[in-house]
């Protein structure tokens, strides 16, 4: 995106904000069930109050700045946490996001209108350069990551058209609604950030929804082939906090480039030469599915969360992945990628959270993390509650490979101490 442009977008973004803030004499706490995050931690939310232009608008508006702190012992000569997802710099204060939501929720049973409903999240820091959707500028800090409209059809049924979080996995983008400061092996590499496209969801009652959809791909905003990705998701809710989700995506995912054009030998430029420890989740896959291959060579992948509250202090979380790609394996057989990671949330007071994750991601062709490995990490969280609005975290994690070097010349292990600050609004 074109500097001038995009500073114009968030001036006016930020500008829109503070005449909202000013005509009704507070922030509104922005809604914490966009899509995508139904298995993530709860943020703090308020509502309006009432009376206020907002709540008679039906509007929500709010959001979160992410600032953190990471140390690696390993001392990298980069400065990188190698093999990371949003925490790679180290020793440097980063503004992982800066992030803006605006919507309006519809609901059934009364005018067009009061059916009708959208969904617009902006996010400007570090973290936009890896999440950035495939046709946007990944060099830019500025990205968009949900615009929607929706529509109330009946009182079970809702569609949703445009921009929106992948139905897959258990942490989300949004820093205030993970337990963990750092991103698992599972959501940098396993699976997509988001999806463009058209969504069903029906929820007959409290303990069943179903999401199907037909996007255009992983992460990009346009169609980069001739072939549509398919989403399908299942939750089922049951007494004393047991939520199991099952969902798969489904399509080509190869890049339709042909045999000439700057893009084209881009990408396989960086196919051939790219270092697995500095490209990003995003940059990797479009270098591994830049080559030659035909279509319907299909990526398929299965996601599952099983999360448990035996008590009102305690969350169990456990969720497993499983992917294959046709056509990008060894002799264009097809690739497999397979993890699992497990959490256990303890909130000990109002105010002090514990959680613990453990995880393995077994590369097994080596399309996802650049090297065929099975990857291994301990993340240790404590997240303090300040006020509504302000939490601090401070974490420890390790991360071993069986492969020597993935985390730096001669390294097979890392281990890094992160501070994070989370302000809402």
């Amino acid at each position: 995106m074109h500097q001038g442009l995009r500073t114009s977008i968030i001036a006016t973004t930020f500008t829109l904000a503070a005449a909202v803030v000013l005509t009704t004499g507070q922030v509104v706490f922005a809604s914490d069930d966009h899509a995508g995050d139904t298995h993530a931690a709860p943020s703090h939310s308020a509502s309006a109050p009432d009376g206020s232009v907002l709540n008679k608008l039906g509007i929500h508006v709010g959001g979160y700045v992410d600032i953190g702190y990471s140390h690696n012992f390993n001392d990298p000569g980069d400065n990188t946490n190698h093999g990371r997802v949003f925490d790679t710099q180290d020793d440097s204060f980063t503004l992982h996001q800066a992030q803006m939501v605006i919507g309006r929720h519809g609901h059934s049973g009364g005018s067009l209108t009061d059916r009708a409903g959208f969904e617009i999240r902006l996010g400007y820091g570090e973290d936009a350069r890896v999440f950035a959707a495939e046709g946007t500028d990944r060099d830019d800090v500025f990205d968009i990551l949900e615009a929607f409209a929706s529509f109330a059809l009946t009182d079970t049924l809702s569609v949703q058209v445009g921009k929106y979080a992948t139905l897959l996995g258990a942490e989300v983008i949004e820093s205030n609604d993970n337990w963990n400061f750092s991103r698992s092996y599972l959501f940098g590499f396993a699976i997509p950030f988001d999806h463009t496209g058209v969504r069903l969801t029906y929820a007959p009652n409290d303990m069943l929804e179903f999401n199907i959809g037909v996007n255009n791909g992983w992460d990009n905003l346009s169609e980069n082939n001739n072939s549509k990705t398919f989403e399908f998701n299942a939750v089922l809710n049951l007494p004393y906090g047991i939520s199991w989700s099952n969902a798969i995506v489904f399509g080509d995912e190869h890049r339709e480039l042909g045999e000439a054009g700057e893009e084209a030998e881009a990408a396989r430029a960086a196919m051939a030469s790219f270092s697995p420890v500095s490209i990003s989740p995003s940059d990797l896959m479009i270098a591994a599915t830049a080559g030659d291959v035909t279509h319907d060579d299909q990526r398929l992948v299965y996601d599952s969360i099983l999360s448990f509250q035996p008590h009102d202090q305690w969350t169990f979380m456990v969720n497993f992945d499983y992917g294959t790609e046709q056509g990008t394996g060894q002799h264009e057989s097809a690739a497999e990628w397979i993890g699992a990671a497990g959490y256990a949330h303890y909130d000990a007071t109002e105010r002090l959270a514990l959680t613990l994750r453990t995880e393995v991601f077994d590369d097994k062709d080596g399309v996802r993390t650049g090297l065929v490995q099975t990857l291994f990490e301990t993340t240790l969280t404590a997240g303090y509650q300040v006020t509504p609005a302000l939490e601090t975290r401070l974490e420890y994690r390790y991360d071993a490979t069986n492969h020597d070097g993935f985390f730096g010349p001669g390294e097979d292990d890392q281990s890094t101490i992160a501070a994070q600050i989370i302000f809402e609004f």
